[in-house]
């Protein structure tokens, strides 16, 4: 088959990453909506019965949101292994331990280009991305 375009291998690499960051962002809207939740749980004395009926179907919703969240975040932290071992096996082709650390550092530690370049004693951001670039285009990980 055809190698992948040197896009497609960013992307690749880059879904340990994504899928960290969702999880993350899941796990800020269940502790939002919790903090939310706890508000409005805070019931007024002397309330009007149509003013608390609101109120109940506010939390209910509220609940049922929060379910549907953790219900994300649980589907997607069960893919994490997997996904990690794959980029973990991509990596391990790449024969040289440069760079193999290299692509370590981006694609599961997320470091940017300027703080791999500081790390590994590169001249500069665009040195580090240069070599970057290069072992990208020297594998196929298929």
């Amino acid at each position: 088959g055809k190698g992948m375009t040197y896009e497609e291998k960013v992307d690749y690499l880059s879904s340990y990453r994504r899928l960290i960051q969702e999880c993350n962002e899941l796990q800020d809207e269940i502790i939002r909506l919790g903090h939310k939740k706890e508000r409005m749980g805070t019931s007024f004395p002397k309330m009007p019965e149509s003013a608390s009926m609101d109120k109940k179907s506010a939390l209910e919703e509220l609940t049922i949101a929060i379910d549907e969240l953790e219900t994300r975040l649980r589907t997607r932290s069960s893919v994490y292994g997997r996904v990690l071992d794959s980029i973990e096996e991509a990596i391990n082709q790449v024969k040289n331990p440069k760079e193999q650390q290299l692509l370590r550092l981006r694609y599961i530690y997320g470091y940017t280009f300027q703080k791999i370049a500081d790390k590994m004693y590169y001249t500069d951001k665009q040195y580090a991305s240069k070599v970057h670039k290069r072992i990208l285009n020297k594998y196929d990980f298929n």
